[in-house]
């Protein structure tokens, strides 16, 4: 017979044929031409012994083709335990088909790890799996995102997880000495183990939801503050008569909003639409909607004040609120903006807020892409941004960033994000925050160092 028919009578896709006859399972077919080869009862036979044992008594390939090099009566080798140690639990599929982009789509989103080849997949274990899949893929659209990206947030742990358990198994097995006592052993254990890791990951999740609940409690005014740098700027003297815009901006990006009450009626009068509507949003003027809409960081400003009013309501649904007002946040485009210094600071409001929101959020890449965002759009643009402007952001940004990095264990790492900027050279109180940390991170780098440390 032709693969066509071998692989229709035998219920076994081609690929897995092809790869069974590289792995020396079946036995050489008689070639007809270079690429014709034809197939006989003995290669039906023995696609149906290994469907079997591999559906019935899980047996892995290694296991399989050792059998067939002994003898398919498997000599010496301990099938029995074999099998009991390669089922962790028992499989559902059966002998179900599971179609091609089923596969293609568990690949391309990181849902089978290297070592699942087209014959592990084959088997009732790798079906499966390949159902999951399947299910998820069928599920309307939001559910679907939700149950794959999940899928691909487990595979990596999942994987580490069984290589410990091995580990942890084969110690057992070879202090005892007993393979199969140990074996016998973990087939008691699996009902415990499983109801163990489903009840751990439901009251982790409870924990994270707490948590989280707690942290807002806690959290009820997120209010983003600069560090200013050290005096005698630009941005220090109040313009006494005619337009004040640039040095409002200034104020906002040195952290001095404060000094932006110093301005006069008639002053504030003359600034253009879209500042005097965020000055009117700080300071808790009329709110301009539609005027602070227009621009991105007038949309991230209108959502910090969602989230504030959120985390310090006490009315049911204050969750949900939170949800919103931090989508709000999140959908902002701080690069949407042809001023480099609004990009900037857009970037570092939204980086200096999101770093503190609790981690369980995920949102922590977030905040530090934004954060690393403000020295980029500050770099692409030298000269374009007023230099005190420039140190108060980019010095701001980097002094996050490296708090991160030193809560993340990574000292190197904090000591050349803050040793590339400038900030250690300032005099006032963002210099002083800088020089302390670096100070406590050089120690520690040190410290660590030291033989034995």
């Amino acid at each position: 017979m032709r693969m066509a028919e071998l692989s229709r009578q035998s219920g076994v896709p081609r690929e897995t044929i092809h790869y069974y006859l590289r792995e020396g399972l079946l036995p050489e077919p008689l070639r007809t031409g270079r690429t014709r080869a034809t197939y006989d009862e003995r290669h039906l036979e023995r696609l149906r012994l290994i469907r079997r044992l591999r559906e019935e008594r899980f047996l892995p390939i290694a296991v399989i083709r050792s059998m067939v090099q002994v003898g398919l009566e498997g000599g010496d080798i301990d099938t029995g335990a074999l099998s009991a140690l390669a089922r962790m639990t028992p499989a559902s599929a059966g002998s179900e088909p599971i179609e091609r982009d089923v596969v293609e789509l568990a690949r391309e989103r990181g849902l089978l790890g290297a070592e699942f080849d087209a014959a592990a997949l084959d088997g009732a274990s790798g079906r499966d799996l390949l159902v999951a899949v399947r299910q998820a893929a069928e599920l309307d659209p939001e559910a679907r995102e939700l149950s794959l990206a999940d899928m691909a947030a487990c595979a990596p742990v999942v994987a580490r997880m069984v290589r410990e358990e091995a580990a942890v198994f084969f110690q057992r097995a070879l202090a005892s000495g007993r393979l199969a006592d140990t074996i016998g052993a973990l087939a008691r254990s699996r009902l415990a183990v499983q109801r163990y890791l489903v009840s751990y990951r439901s009251l982790s999740m409870q924990q994270v939801v707490q948590q989280l609940l707690d942290a807002m409690q806690e959290a009820r005014q997120p209010k983003v503050e600069l560090l200013p740098p050290g005096g005698g700027g630009t941005g220090d003297a109040c313009p006494r008569a005619g337009d004040a815009h640039g040095w409002v901006w200034r104020q906002m990006m040195t952290g001095r909003e404060a000094r932006i009450r110093e301005l006069s009626p008639e002053q504030c009068g003359r600034l253009s639409a879209s500042t005097r509507a965020l000055v009117d949003l700080i300071f808790g003027g009329a709110l301009e909607v539609p005027v602070l809409e227009r621009f991105a960081l007038g949309r991230l400003r209108l959502a910090e004040g969602e989230l504030a009013k959120a985390l310090s309501s006490s009315e049911d649904g204050k969750l949900e609120r939170v949800v919103n007002a931090l989508g709000a946040v999140l959908s902002v485009d701080p690069s949407n903006d042809a001023d480099p210094a609004r990009v900037a600071l857009a970037s570092l409001r939204r980086g200096l807020l999101l770093v503190r929101l609790p981690e369980s959020l995920g949102l922590r890449p977030r905040a530090q892409a934004d954060l690393r965002n403000v020295v980029a759009a500050l770099g692409a643009a030298p000269g374009k941004v007023e230099a005190e402007s420039a140190l108060c952001m980019e010095g701001n940004a980097r002094l996050a960033l490296a708090r991160e990095a030193a809560a993340a264990n990574q000292t190197h790492a904090a000591l050349r994000i803050l040793e590339s900027g400038v900030a250690l050279e300032d005099d006032g109180p963002l210099g002083a925050a800088t020089r302390a940390l670096h100070e406590s991170l050089r120690l520690t780098s040190t410290q660590d160092s030291w033989p034995g440390g």
